[in-house]
């Protein structure tokens, strides 16, 4: 994948702001909250595996060393939801709320997840009567605790101080019955390879087996993933291919909130004014400066006084926030089509020319593209790898179901119409730009995420940095979630409520558990709980590594980088502060009863439809 080149910025000052940690939803926890709350879990984990060995392998209790309601056949290789138990029960106690709130976050979470694992053992125990149809323990296992993971995700979501429910207005479901048909025919068709090969009698498939844990390198998790990713991609890539493309070059407004940004303001300008000059159409930039204390404003106005090839101007918003400052520009809007890109975003000179082209089709809403670091940062390999997953891959195969959630707000243009019905962007929560995504999908318009579009987005150079970003973009999954709820409990079949907003729930609680699971792993090991089917080192391991690192892998042979591969151990070590910081944003969101006085849902404030013209 080629780049075109842009100068990298100087190093960033440490960032926070009003943005950081919403107040009414959450708080910045103490360095020190994880490491507690794992010596915690790693102490009831340790009391739980003694409890199991003494009821089952000494008195004989229980079908398997396990809550397991049900005579399974085999052996699991970790009791999987012992583990989410004392990993709810660590959680709770360090959750951001009141004794009696977490008490009752606790004991409602494991009440739900024992409840389920129940009823997961019934409905198999029926299928088994009635059919002669039943899984093996390994499966049961592995599905009820990747349920059990969602069942958590939904109890933070419910038990926490979230952003007030907003109704989506509905335009058009134009895309449903194409979106179910393509999800069902990928997954079908993956699950049928997944189940041929692993019915073959292969050595490899038998030692996967024995040595597999959630996450890791089962031969189903192993093979299913990577298919779904392949399958998807290459249809989201056909697609790609047949957009209509054109000299499309209507009037152009290009936004960017500024606070504190004097590193890089000028050359953030700089970049629109070179990317203006082959557009075409005219183009005019609104910086808002954002209760700046450094000269931000005066360098941004210097830098727009050079400008060449478009318009600009300077706005100032004392009100602290990116999206009251992002809703002032768009008060200011005039043209059919918006530019948002963050101030410590570096566009292509082709950048503005490829996204627009694809308005051309009134059915597209939102554009984005790829957020490349500019390389040299501590962590820019590791984003690298993780961009082109997401980005490159993912997303282009969410498109091939439309089924995108999120544009990244470093760079997306937007069809104005779309934002006007949407009153803005919401305020006072984490992930304004994916909640707008979201929302202008459900009305009907397609997102498209083009990987050929590359852009330069800064990458934090420091822990504390990337700990900063790291918790507002993991808590926005449930702050986004929350103020969507009714894409997923409503009686409409939106792929993107019923499939993706779950899917990505109960993907924020896997990598969660990430490091506990690690922890339960060794404690399994050390005291043998199974002898039937001892957990090895190398499955350990895997819980670390699994399909998420395949598919790193195959991303960057997918998007032809092949290069981006060279970072794949520091993408390991990235691997598990992501899943420190998940783990982390999780504990910081305030319980419902910790909040400060007002309601349990926090309303969004966005810009008056009117002033949005």
């Amino acid at each position: 994948m080629q780049r075109e080149a842009v100068t990298r910025a100087p190093d960033q000052p440490v960032y926070a702001s009003v943005d950081s940690a919403p107040v009414q939803l959450s708080d910045t926890p103490h360095p020190l909250t994880v490491a507690m709350m794992l010596s915690l879990f790693a102490a009831l984990s340790a009391l739980m595996l003694a409890a199991i060995d003494v009821a089952h392998n000494r008195l004989g209790l229980g079908y398997h060393p396990d809550f397991v309601f049900y005579p399974y056949e085999g052996h699991n290789p970790i009791p999987l939801r012992s583990f989410l138990v004392c990993f709810t029960l660590a959680c709770a106690a360090f959750i951001n709320g009141g004794a009696a709130a977490r008490a009752a976050f606790g004991l409602r979470t494991v009440l739900f997840v024992l409840m389920f694992a129940a009823l997961f053992d019934a409905t198999n125990a029926l299928s088994d009567t009635m059919f002669g149809v039943a899984l093996d323990v390994y499966t049961a296992e592995m599905l009820s605790g990747l349920f059990g993971l969602l069942m958590f995700s939904l109890s933070v979501l419910s038990a926490g101080s979230m952003p007030e429910r907003a109704p989506v207005p509905v335009l058009s479901r134009r895309f449903l019955p194409r979106s179910w048909f393509v999800l069902i025919l990928v997954l079908s068709t993956a699950g049928l390879v997944t189940l041929w090969c692993s019915s073959l009698e292969l050595g490899i498939v038998a030692w996967m087996r024995s040595t597999a844990l959630l996450g890791g390198l089962g031969p189903g998790i192993f093979l299913f993933i990577p298919l779904c990713a392949i399958f998807f991609y290459a249809l989201g890539r056909i697609g790609l291919r047949h957009r209509r493309r054109s000299a499309f070059a209507p009037p152009l407004t290009v936004v960017a909130a500024a606070h504190n940004e004097r590193h890089i303001v000028s050359a953030m300008i700089e970049a629109v004014d070179a990317a203006a000059a082959p557009y075409g159409g005219s183009v005019e930039l609104i910086v808002v400066d954002n209760a700046s204390s450094d000269d931000t404003a005066a360098l941004a106005r210097a830098a727009i006084g050079r400008l060449r090839f478009c318009s600009g101007r300077v706005l100032s918003e004392a009100r602290l926030g990116k999206a009251i400052a992002l809703n002032a520009a768009l008060a200011e809007v005039r043209t059919d089509f918006v530019l948002r890109i963050d101030a410590d975003t570096l566009i292509a000179p082709s950048n503005i020319a490829q996204a627009v082209a694809y308005f051309v089709d009134d059915r597209v809403g939102v554009v984005g593209g790829l957020s490349m670091p500019s390389g040299g940062g501590p962590f820019d390999p590791s984003r690298a790898i993780e961009v082109l997953m997401r980005s490159g891959v993912h997303q282009v195969g969410f498109s091939s179901f439309e089924a995108i959630v999120g544009i990244p707000g470093m760079f997306v243009l937007y069809r104005m119409e779309a934002l006007r019905r949407l009153g803005g962007f919401a305020t006072g929560m984490n992930g304004e730009d994916t909640d707008a995504s979201l929302r202008i999908g459900e009305l009907g318009y397609r997102i498209i995420e083009d990987p050929a579009i590359v852009y330069i987005s800064e990458v934090p150079t420091s822990f504390a940095n990337l700990r900063e970003q790291r918790l507002r973009w993991f808590r926005s999954i449930y702050h986004v979630a929350a103020r969507n709820r009714s894409c997923m409990d409503d009686a409409s079949w939106s792929v993107r409520g019923k499939v993706v907003l779950p899917f990505m729930l109960m993907n924020s609680g896997r990598r969660a558990v990430t490091i506990p699971l690690l922890i339960f792993g060794l404690l399994c090991d050390a005291m043998a709980i199974n002898p039937m089917s001892p957990v090895a080192t190398p499955a350990i391991f895997s819980t670390i590594l699994g399909a998420p690192v395949v598919m790193a892998f195959l991303s960057t042979l997918l998007t032809r980088n092949p290069k981006a591969a060279s970072g794949m151990g520091d993408y390991f070590i990235f691997r598990i502060l992501r899943s420190y910081f998940t783990l982390e944003a999780i504990l910081s969101i305030r319980l419902a009863s910790a909040a400060p006085p007002g309601r349990r849902g926090v309303g969004m404030e966005s810009a008056p439809q009117a002033r949005l013209r």
